[in-house]
């Protein structure tokens, strides 16, 4: 019995190291008539350029991934709710959601934060980006971040706080000073953080950038992040006050 049950723990140990999980939730309207080809090119640099990166980074730390990339004709507010909704996560899990696509705050007041269209424009189906945070972080990972890519510009719409209809890295070279800086800003830390491209009665942009065609906000948050894993300097309240 005694041997049995030794067995059974090697068997079951490396289970238990490698239980953590990095959750990417990324929202992208990519079939906006305006801005869907700035949206095309901002997904495919945020996953070369963030995703795929800190993927390669923590993988050696033990940790898998779990990548729900909703884009296209998969876009939808209800799609949103329910992948939040029914995302579940381990304590020491980390959890990244990023939305690329319209917002608006709506009427003046409430809270700071947008609310986004997820690729439709009835405003009866805006899903407010504080509520996407405040489900996730009752999920109780280690580490919550929501990030949201949008206007937030003053409209007449009505404000809600929550949705108010029925609810390959392997190839990837990292420097060893770019591991660690980056283990260290996703493993190293417990908590949340929420995030807007833009503050109340303000629009986001996008054009022309040293990476294409895209929306400015992720190309600076990209090119910031590489630069000061490079450097070995990562750290969320630099990365973002940039």
């Amino acid at each position: 019995m005694i041997r049995k049950l030794i067995i059974m723990f090697v068997c079951l140990l490396p289970m238990a190291v490698s239980a953590q999980t990095i959750h990417w939730l990324t929202f992208v309207d990519t079939t906006d008539p305006n801005v869907g080809r700035l949206d095309i090119n901002g997904r495919e640099v945020l996953y070369n350029h963030f995703v795929n990166v800190v993927n390669a980074a923590v993988t050696e730390k033990g940790y898998k991934t779990n990548i729900k990339d909703i884009y296209g004709s998969d876009l939808s507010p209800q799609k949103c709710k329910d992948v939040v909704n029914n995302l579940n996560v381990n304590s020491d899990d980390i959890v990244v959601f990023y939305y690329i696509g319209h917002g608006t705050h709506g009427t003046v007041g409430g809270d700071v934060w947008p609310m986004m269209f997820m690729a439709q424009g009835d405003p009866n189906y805006l899903i407010p980006l504080k509520w996407v945070h405040e489900q996730l972080m009752s999920k109780g990972a280690r580490l919550t971040a929501t990030i949201g890519m949008c206007c937030n510009v003053y409209q007449g719409i009505n404000r809600t706080e929550t949705p108010s209809f029925g609810v390959n890295y392997g190839n990837t070279f990292l420097t060893d000073t770019e591991k660690d800086a980056i283990q260290k800003m996703f493993l190293g830390h417990r908590g949340d953080f929420l995030l807007s491209s833009a503050s109340p009665g303000q629009s986001s942009v996008g054009g022309n950038t040293p990476l294409g065609p895209m929306d400015l906000f992720t190309c600076v948050l990209v090119k910031n992040f590489e630069d000061s894993a490079s450097e070995g300097l990562l750290d969320w309240d630099t990365l973002f006050n940039d």
